[in-house]
């Protein structure tokens, strides 16, 4: 193992290999700072070009990709409120007020930060779980999926601030989205009112573009003032990343929790990249004394979801190398080129060809350093965005994001689609429904639907095959405990309060 280990290095570190890593990781970050457009795009684009490379090289390139577009998508998410893709958008609940705040500059500091040491433990974990990752990948099956799925709603209540029942209504908002189209379960049409363009449903980029862009340039254009409420200049927004990049350091402890919980949803196969993003964000908000400041630019909620959320490529590769399951969506593009090259993944690989697993072990550790050096240079840059007149930036960011949205399926619904969900995201942004909830409900609502019906199918129609399993049952628990928790916070404050106050009459008698 070892010795593969050093092998994948060496080629990691040839000319050539160097040369992919670099041509990948900037072609990641520059069309992930893009609304719309992800690491995916930029990886369909490559793989026709890999077919006349290395399998080793094909590797590099590709997952360069993954490690550096994770940091160009949270850049935009800061400066102007517009999340890159879904894994980006709990860093839009803090990073985008510490931007208003003119504090772009610390926030971005802190993301690079927070996502290289995210990114290199998600590794470390990938390359100790080497040896055991196929028995780890068969714990989980479609009831543990539902648990999860489950557990990432029970936290609206964390994203909603203090009206749950605003959240609730969030979710359900969210829900009704995730279910428009094609019912995948026992077919037909729902919510589709008769319009071809919605049978497929939603698409997530149409739903993100509107919710976040859209409703953000109507709120620029209403506002009619920069993004920044302070001028900000270039001397002190590069003092500010320098304080940004050390964040991490003084919430060690947040950083590397969200790290491991990043890691193990990572590795859950579909969605788990997004959900580890807002249980990560959820975890951070309530393992913190004073919680006043969550939501209006709290530098712990940057660093716990961008730790998390890059932990996650390490975690999903897990599943990807292991049974050629892909567990996430960018790590499903690298099985096609894989294939390509004669590399079947899944175990033969782990014994066949472990010196191109290194390959892709090292190539995540350094692309996601390689990335956040980047934004951290250009941060103090980036930073002056924030100063620019709306009257300049609605029309580039609408035209953009219009473009974005187009894009993806390359249909004009698409686009009108995008529109009337910016619309409902501004009505919810008014009426002070979180948007946060809503995105929460639309992510799960389909994850949830999906393993709901396969547990009962593994169950032959009984509900015990949701209590039968260990790691389904111990889930559940989390869920109600996370769900009840700030019901319970509260009466153990009120005990701890009486206990204070009848030993302090005890002593005064």
């Amino acid at each position: 193992m070892l010795e593969s280990a050093w092998s994948g290095l060496a080629i990691l570190f040839q000319p050539d290999s160097l040369l992919y890593m670099l041509e990948g990781s900037m072609l990641g970050i520059i069309l992930s700072l893009v609304p719309g457009l992800t690491g995916v795009n930029a990886m369909i684009l490559l793989i026709p070009l890999t077919y006349h490379m290395g399998a080793s090289q094909a590797m590099v390139i590709m997952v360069s990709i993954i490690g550096a577009s994770m940091c160009g998508g949270s850049v935009h998410t800061i400066l102007i409120g517009i999340p890159g893709a879904g894994v980006n958008t709990p860093t839009v609940f803090d990073g985008f007020p510490l931007a208003k705040k003119g504090r772009a500059a610390e926030a971005i500091g802190a993301m690079a930060a927070a996502s290289a040491y995210g990114g290199m433990f998600g590794a470390l974990v990938l390359m100790i779980s080497l040896p055991v990752m196929r028995k780890i990948v068969l714990l989980l099956g479609p009831p543990e999926y539902f648990m999860i799925a489950l557990l990432g709603l029970s936290i609206v209540g964390s994203l909603a601030g203090r009206s749950i029942l605003s959240g609730l209504l969030a979710v359900c908002i969210g829900l009704m989205m995730s279910y428009v189209g094609f019912n995948p379960v026992v077919g037909g049409e729902r919510f589709t009112f008769g319009i071809m363009g919605l049978w497929d449903g939603i698409p997530m980029t149409c739903a993100f573009i509107g919710l976040f862009a859209v409703s953000a340039v109507m709120d620029m254009a209403l506002e009619g003032s920069p993004i920044a409420e302070i001028k900000v200049k270039l001397k002190g927004s590069f003092n500010q990343m320098l304080t940004g990049v050390k964040a991490p350091f003084h919430h060690l402890g947040l950083l590397l929790r969200c790290s491991a919980m990043g890691t193990v949803l990572g590795a859950v196969p579909g969605h788990g990249g997004v959900v580890g993003a807002f249980l990560t964000y959820a975890h951070a908000v309530q393992s913190a004394k004073d919680k006043s400041m969550f939501g209006k630019g709290d530098i712990r909620g940057v660093i716990g979801p961008e730790s998390g959320k890059n932990a996650v490529g390490g975690g999903a590769l897990i599943p990807t190398l292991s049974l050629g399951i892909p567990g996430s969506e960018m790590t499903a593009l690298l099985l096609p080129v894989l294939m390509l090259h004669g590399i079947t993944p899944g175990p033969e690989m782990i014994t066949r060809h472990l010196d191109v697993v290194w390959v892709m072990v090292w190539s995540l550790v350094i692309s996601h350093i390689f990335g956040s050096i980047i934004s951290c240079l250009a941060s103090p840059q980036l930073a002056l965005i924030t100063r620019v007149r709306p009257s300049y930036l609605v029309p580039i960011i609408l035209a953009v994001s219009l473009i974005g949205s187009y894009t993806y399926n390359k249909r004009m619904e698409d686009v009108l689609i995008t529109l009337v969900i910016g619309f409902i995201g501004y009505a919810m942004k008014s009426y002070k429904i979180p948007v946060a909830a809503a995105v929460m409900g639309y992510i799960l609502g389909s994850v949830m639907e999906k393993s709901f019906f396969q547990s009962l199918q593994m169950g032959r129609g009984n509900f015990m095959v949701f209590f039968n399993r260990p790691i389904s049952l111990f889930l559940l628990i989390v869920t109600i405990v996370a769900f009840f928790w700030p019901y319970i916070s509260i009466a153990i404050k009120r005990m701890r309060t009486g206990k204070t106050i009848a030993g302090q009459e005890q002593g005064g008698d």
